[in-house]
């Protein structure tokens, strides 16, 4: 069974000894599975904006034994970027979640219409920020469980100074768990 992170850290492509920054990284799936393709050489920034998923990362991090992954916590998001250049980042945004509906179907109800019109504007922030950290001949994997348009192609591309090398969709279908968005962007 194909899970959204594996296909968004695949196509982020880890390689050991780079330095890697993964926004939004709770709950750890992502965050780990870069460093172990890594063989845990270099190293993995882990950030979310709230502390206590945090905490998740930490224990997923300290279970797995990964010495190269550090969790920034206390830190915001400005000071998290400060901390660049990174040779790739994986910027896994909050989005409507319109693609694990199968798997979380109580999400329908939580949305409002709004949202559809918000989470573009802070998606496109936070990818714009983010790409502000990335060093030159660098990477960012932008990627959300959503499959509207407005938050997935509409977002990564666009981007002044950068390309969208690759971008990939995958549906909710038998085998595949949830329905997401994934796109490689890089200088041009």
């Amino acid at each position: 069974m194909l899970f959204r992170s594996m296909a968004a850290v695949e196509l982020l492509d880890p390689r050991p000894g780079e330095r890697i920054l993964d926004l939004c990284a709770a709950p750890g799936g992502k965050t780990t599975q870069a460093a172990e393709r890594m063989g845990d050489q270099g190293e993995v920034l882990a950030w979310d904006i709230e502390p206590r998923r945090l905490a998740r990362v930490e224990r997923a991090v300290e279970r797995l034994g990964l010495k190269s992954v550090r969790v920034l916590s206390g830190l915001s998001l400005p000071e998290v970027l400060a901390l660049g250049p990174f040779q790739k980042i994986l910027a896994d945004v909050p989005c409507t979640g319109t693609g694990i509906f199968a798997r979380r179907p109580e999400g329908r109800w939580k949305l409002k219409s709004e949202d559809f019109l918000k989470l573009p504007d802070l998606q496109r922030r936070i990818l714009e920020r983010a790409l502000s950290a990335l060093a030159p001949g660098g990477a960012l994997v932008y990627s959300t469980c959503s499959l509207e348009p407005e938050e997935n192609e509409q977002v990564a591309t666009g981007q002044p100074g950068f390309e969208a090398r690759r971008m990939e969709t995958t549906l909710p279908e038998e085998g595949v768990r949830d329905g997401s968005f994934a796109a490689r962007l890089e200088m041009m």
